[in-house]
This record gives structure tokens, sequence and C-alpha cells, in this order.
């Protein structure tokens, strides 16, 4: 079964394809079809459609009695309830290091006659000494969810924020969980768990094995059948909704789920990435990056806030995050030679590792060096609410780095120009 993601259409699926070519060239039997998982869609309906019968090919074809639906595993954990004990100490994910934010500010317009109801942020991290990077990196950030969110968990099962908890682990199984020890059920929420995902259908259906009301066991049930209209109603109502077992939870009084079979469901909470958006060649010690924040919630709870982006956005300057730098080994770099032209295309917040472009030629044009024409196209929704970074494009258009093309997907196509003041 082979993950990937069409757009990235040059490699989707590669390395499955030739691993699969190479077993039959060297003469291996296929059990079963090679399945292809596109993350851009419904992934957990490709594994499961690939996933159902292969128990049933492979018990066939080594003559045993299997049946994966009936199989019964231990519980992997049992939770002890303290009545006091000390938090443990901050996890650290391995490499990531201490980094203090410097500059945490808005880029979207908040005053004047159209302001923006959304929000985007500029962050600036001082790197340690020992840390460098390149035009072009990533940022990796180990993410927490928010007070509210782990809240809202807490109390569905029924606990205070300052419960502690230990955990044993029943079954001999990997967990991401710390085992053994004295420690708050909002820190193993916050710090541990993915509790915003879009609900699995493997969950959906653990979830109505616990439900004793027959019309919400229903309505969750019509979610996970095997044929076209389950899965359209799983994608609409779930997917695309990014509707998270909480959310059905809280839509299901009924679900008696404990919270063990709660924590083993969900996966563990991951870091995630950003373009950086600077140069090294401007201040070797500090990175910037961009965070979108928040939108209305397709789930219909409210707002939906990115897990880590709106972490971020809470991490005031003089605040400390854990993070680490990733080179990628993408060639979406700058050409080693400045002279050589660049066209780049930036939509929204994809504006950002280009602002790290623009940037470093920049600096190589102040420091005598000669560099190519550059042209950006840059897309927003207003001139007027999220023209985000406009001053120091302008800048560098004014300076010769780059001409700027701009187009507003949302204002007054009589008054908007696609081209920039500067190129009438």
């Amino acid at each position: 079964m082979g993950c990937g993601n069409r757009d990235w259409a040059a490699t989707f699926q590669a390395i499955p394809r030739l691993l699969d070519e190479q077993l039959a060239a060297h003469g291996a039997h296929r059990l079963s079809p090679r399945g292809e998982g596109d993350a851009r869609g419904d992934f957990d309906a490709q594994f499961q459609s690939w996933y159902r019968p292969f128990w049933s090919t492979f018990a066939g074809h080594f003559g045993i009695q299997a049946d994966a639906a009936a199989v019964a595993r231990e519980p992997l954990y049992r939770v002890e309830i303290l009545s006091d004990g000390p938090l443990d100490a901050l996890a650290r994910s391995p490499g990531s290091r201490a980094m203090r934010v410097v500059v945490n500010r808005e880029l979207h317009r908040k005053e004047g006659a159209h302001p923006s109801e959304r929000s985007t942020r500029h962050l600036e991290l001082e790197i340690p000494a020992d840390v460098g990077y390149r035009t072009g990196d990533h940022l990796g950030v180990i993410p927490h969810n928010s007070h509210a969110l782990v809240r809202r968990v807490a109390r569905r099962f029924g606990f205070a924020d300052d419960v502690q908890i230990r955990l044993h682990q029943r079954a001999e199984r990997k967990t991401p969980l710390p085992l053994e020890q004295s420690i708050a059920v909002s820190k193993i929420l916050r710090d541990y768990l993915e509790l915003q995902a879009p609900a699995t259908r493997g969950q959906i259906e653990e979830l109505a094995r616990h439900i004793a009301c027959p019309p919400e066991r229903a309505r969750l049930l019509a979610l996970v059948g095997n044929d076209e209209v389950s899965a359209a109603r799983y994608r609409d109502e779930v997917l695309l909704a990014r509707r998270a077992v909480i959310d059905l939870l809280e839509e299901c009084p009924s679900c008696t789920l404990p919270f063990d079979g709660f924590l083993e469901m969900l996966q563990p909470l991951t870091q995630r990435y950003y373009s950086i958006s600077s140069s090294p060649l401007v201040d070797r010690r500090r990175c910037s990056t961009v965070a979108v924040l928040n939108g209305a919630a397709r789930s219909g709870h409210g707002e939906y806030h990115g897990t880590c982006s709106s972490y971020l956005a809470g991490r005031d300057a003089g605040r400390v995050v854990a993070a680490f730098i990733r080179d990628n080994h993408s060639r979406f770099r700058l050409p080693d030679d400045p002279a050589i032209p660049l066209i780049m295309v930036g939509p929204g917040t994809g504006l950002a590792p280009f602002r790290g472009f623009l940037q470093e030629r920049a600096a190589l044009k102040a420091a005598g060096r000669t560099i190519g024409p550059a042209m950006l196209f840059f897309g927003c929704r207003r001139p007027d609410q999220d023209f985000i970074y406009e001053d120091e494009l302008r800048a560098f258009e004014a300076s010769g780095v780059c001409e700027l093309y701009v187009a507003f997907s949302r204002y007054d196509p009589a008054a908007a120009d696609l081209r920039s003041a500067a190129h009438p």
C-alpha cells in the first residue's frame, strides 16, 4: 500500500511502483494488488478498500484460519486515577532545540473600511549559535493542543483540569504516551495526542460499538458503509468538515467510550513544518516564518484553529518554543549563480519562501554581486486586508530586486490592476 499526494505529480507513488515492479521482476508471487493512497483525497477509504480483502486472501493462500475482524485485542492502557502527584518534566522531541520568539506580529490589516476577519502571523525565532540554516529550509515546530480543546476533551470524560493519572500498559504494543508515572490528564491531551484530526472509519466504528442509543449508532454507522452513498457522506460530513473524534463524542452523548479507549485510538501529536521566510545573509541568528491561524470551522463548532499555528500565535516575544531546522533536500532553492533569472508564483502564504529568496538577492546586490532579473506573482484577497509584506515587496521592487505582479481575488475588478503601481 503506497502513500503519496497527487499534488506532487512527478513523484506520486514512484517508490511504491518501483518496489512493486522490482519484486515482480525478481520472481515474487503477488498475493494482493498494490494499493495507492492519495493524501489529497479520502485516504482512509483508499486504504480500507485495499485492506478489507487482504487477510482473507493471505489466509487462503497459506491455508490458515484467520479472521481479522474477530481478533479481540487486549486494551493497550489501564488508567489509574491519582489523588495528587507532581507533573512530569516537559517531554523533549529528539533533535529539537529551545528557540526564543523575538517577533510575533499580525500581517493582516485589522483597521480601515474593510478590516480582515482572518489572521496570519509573522514570527521570528532566535536560533542557537551552533544551528545554521539555508534559504529555502523548513522550520519544524513541536506543537501543543490549545487549552480550550484540552478542556473540551477532559470534561467530556468527566475529568477536572488538574486530575493526575498513571497509565499502565496492558499489551505489548508501541505507545507514544508516558507510562508508570504521575501525569496530569491535561498534559497528556495537550502534549501527546492529535485531537483535531478528522475521525477515521475505524474510529467511528469503535465509537458506534459503545453507543446504546439506536438512532445515534445508526447515524454513525451510516458514515462507514462500503457503498458510494456512505463514502460521500463520510467525505462531506467528516473528512472535508474536519470532524474529529471529540466532535462526534459531543454529538453522541450516549457513547460510553472509556478514556483508555479514547487514548488508544488517537495518533501521536507530530511536529509541523513551516517554510522559512528569511535569509541567513540578513541575520544568521534569526529565522522567520508565516503561520495561518483561523477560519470558520467546517464541522460547525465555531472557528477552526490550526493546532500548531494557534500555539505559535500565543507565544509572545520572549517566550520559547521547541523547534528545529530541517533541510528537506529539495531542489526548491535559489540557483548557485545569483545572475540566473527567477520567476516566482506565490498564492497566499506560499509567499513565505519567496520572501527569503528576495531577502537573499537583495543582500547579494547590496554586497556588490550581480543579480539576475526576478518576477514575483502574488495572489491574495484584497489589497486593504491581506497583502502581506506589502511594504517589503514594494521596497524590493523599487530597488530593482524584482518585478511585482499582484492579483486580488475579492477586490473590485474595475479598481484592481494585475500589475503593481510601479508597472502601470
